[in-house]
């Protein structure tokens, strides 16, 4: 795609790839209903991400019960509490939603 927004630009967190969810191919990858939330395009073996729970193509889309559509608002939302361990996201895998929580 063309387009000059920042919608398909990853951004690097914690060892996993993010996105804005986008387009009727990530939709059905990933068993959305429509475009929302934040796509995890893939995820470093490494990262503590993934002891958290969090796979390759789950679409976060809550943090601490907020809802998110964009990276910077799943960051702003991620950093700020910056008292708290966890973080609480729901994320959508399988056709379902579930909730997974991340140290800080």
């Amino acid at each position: 795609s063309t387009t000059t927004d920042n919608a398909d630009q990853l951004t690097d967190w914690r060892g996993a790839k993010l996105k804005k969810l986008k387009g009727l191919s990530e939709i059905s990858a990933t068993g959305m209903s429509k475009e929302t939330g934040i796509l995890t395009v893939s995820i470093d073996a490494k990262s503590p991400l993934l002891k958290a729970g969090l796979l390759p193509l789950d679409v976060i889309l809550k943090v601490n019960g907020n809802v998110i559509n964009t990276v910077k608002e799943f960051l702003d939302y991620y950093s700020a509490e910056a008292w708290s361990q966890q973080v609480k996201l729901s994320i959508f895998r399988n056709q379902q939603s579930q909730e997974i929580e991340v140290a800080k």
